[in-house]
Formats: structure tokens, sequence, C-alpha cells
């Protein structure tokens, strides 16, 4: 992507871990790699450190491809997805339900 895509800042990484609800950030593509995710991610997926989750593709967490590939094309379409209801796989193996509400957030440049 030509686009370079925003971090967390220092300021707001605080706040996020403190959150019992799972945040990711991914680079805006379809092979994406996970850059950020918060310490309700980590402990959802059954992983014991966010370096275990950090650089893998976003789409591997999807249980079922064809869901990744319908969330990501909506995502592109719409600029976000409300309540995308979908399963992620745990670091077990075990399906884990979720409902994912996203934002494709890219810099101004």
């Amino acid at each position: 992507m030509d686009k370079e895509f925003l971090k967390p800042n220092d300021t707001v990484k605080p706040l996020i871990h403190t959150l019992k609800t799972a945040v990711f950030q991914c680079e805006p593509a379809k092979d994406g790699k996970i850059t950020f995710i918060n310490i309700a991610g980590v402990e959802i997926l059954g992983y014991s450190s966010n370096e275990e989750v950090l650089g893998k593709p976003f789409c591997e967490l999807f249980s079922d491809s064809n869901d990744f590939t319908k969330w990501f094309t909506i995502l592109e379409e719409n600029g976000m997805q409300v309540d995308f209801e979908t399963f992620f796989k745990r670091k077990s193996g075990e399906n884990h339900a979720i409902g994912l509400t996203c934002t494709l957030i890219r810099s101004a440049e």
C-alpha cells in the first residue's frame, strides 16, 4: 500500500490496554499483518503475550477464510463494518465466536 497506516500513540495505548474488549490494528491490506493488539485481545485468543500475535496476518485469525473475504470486501467498500459475526481461531485451535466492528483508517498522505 502506498498510504502509511496510523499507529496508536503512547497517550492512547494505556487506555486501550485497560479495555475488556479486544482491540486490534493491522496493515490496511488483504494480507495485512497485525501491528497492535491489546491485553484483552491476547487473552481472548488464548495467547500469553502480544508478541505471539504481532506480525501474524489478520486473515489467519478467521476460522473460515470465506468470512474473512466477506468481511474484508465490506470494509474496503464502506470503510467500516459493524457487528460482523464470525469465529476466530484461538491458539489452542478452538473456535471463539466474535462480533467485529472495524473502521478503515489511513493517514492523510
